[in-house]
C-alpha cells in the first residue's frame, strides 16, 4: 500500500468512531511497549494508521473476551 493510498484510508476511516478508537488504542500501546523512547507523533499518524488499528481492534477484543471470562468466574 503506498503512502496516497494510506491517506486516503486514514481520510475514509476516520468517519467511523470505532476504527478512531481502535487505532488510538493501538498507538498508545505502542507507545507504551517503547517505554515512551518513541516519540507518539510518529506512532500516531497517517502512515501509521492500518498497524495502530490492528493492534487496537486486538486490544479491544481481548478486553472484551477477557470482561466476559471474569464475569463468568465471578458469577
Amino acid at each position: 500500500m503506498n503512502s496516497e493510498e494510506k491517506k486516503i484510508l486514514y481520510n475514509e476511516a476516520s468517519k467511523h468512531i470505532g476504527i478512531n478508537i481502535a487505532e488510538w488504542f493501538g498507538a498508545m500501546l505502542r507507545y507504551g511497549c517503547s517505554f515512551g523512547k518513541r516519540d507518539f507523533k510518529t506512532l500516531y499518524n497517517a502512515e501509521e494508521f492500518v498497524k495502530n488499528a490492528w493492534i487496537g481492534t486486538v486490544f479491544q477484543i481481548l478486553m472484551f473476551v477477557l470482561f466476559f471470562a471474569l464475569l463468568f468466574i465471578i458469577f
